[in-house]
């Protein structure tokens, strides 16, 4: 699912806007390949309860999104300059707690998707969730409803295993990389690869099913529609 889903089109250029000067100044920061992925690492942090909030709460906007990004930059760069002799995990703890207040501060006292927006949403995706259900009885979704179009443990199992195919796929072609100069690597490459194909299996298989489910919940849509 698309997280623009949600937001008129001039919030999603000012979300992208947001995007490209952080690209800029992180390249000007870093010294080595470890710092690069610390810094991407602590930036996904700081950002990652966000965009899953996202899907159960209607207050999380792209402004939220926006303020989340340009302070988990900030703070990625400004909490290490002032914690010089912290570790990576502490001043990331820091960092997240910092970049979390300010986008829980912006969805209260900041400007949120237009109402119409929102209930259309909802009539298109029904999200679950308490942070829903005002919007859902407004728009007069049942929760039986919600329970027939979400599938959690499915889409649960696909983002797993969508997680394993990424890495698992990276560190083979690392491993496989650095054999020629250290054989012992080969055998943890293989292993690793079969990690891959198992996890991609079941990622394909999940896929499926949900793309099968959506395209039974569009026509069940456009029969209620028609009626």
């Amino acid at each position: 699912m698309c997280t623009v889903v949600t937001v008129d089109a001039g919030e999603a250029v000012l979300q992208g806007a947001a995007e490209t000067p952080q690209a800029a100044l992180l390249s000007l920061t870093m010294s080595s390949a470890q710092q690069a992925f610390q810094v991407l690492l602590s930036i996904g942090a700081g950002t990652g309860l966000l965009y899953i909030a996202r899907w159960f709460w209607w207050r999380v906007s792209a402004w939220c999104e926006i303020v989340a990004m340009v302070l988990s930059l900030i703070t990625s760069l400004a909490v290490p300059y002032f914690m010089p002799g912290a570790d990576f995990a502490t001043t990331t703890i820091v960092q997240v707690s910092i970049t979390t207040v300010a986008w829980l501060i912006t969805a209260f006292v900041g400007p949120t998707t237009d109402r119409a927006t929102l209930i259309a949403f909802v009539q298109k995706v029904k999200p679950m969730g308490a942070g829903w259900a005002e919007l859902r009885a407004a728009a007069g979704i049942s929760d039986a409803e919600v329970a027939q179009e979400n599938r959690i443990g499915a889409a649960f199992a696909g983002w797993i295993s969508g997680f394993v195919v990424i890495w698992s796929s990276l560190f083979a072609i690392g491993n496989f990389l650095y054999a020629s100069g250290d054989p012992s690597r080969l055998s943890m490459a293989w292993m690793l690869t079969a990690v891959f194909a198992v996890s991609g299996f079941v990622l394909l298989r999940v896929t499926q099913q949900l793309w099968t489910d959506g395209t039974a919940s569009q026509a069940r849509e456009d029969a209620r529609a028609s009626a």
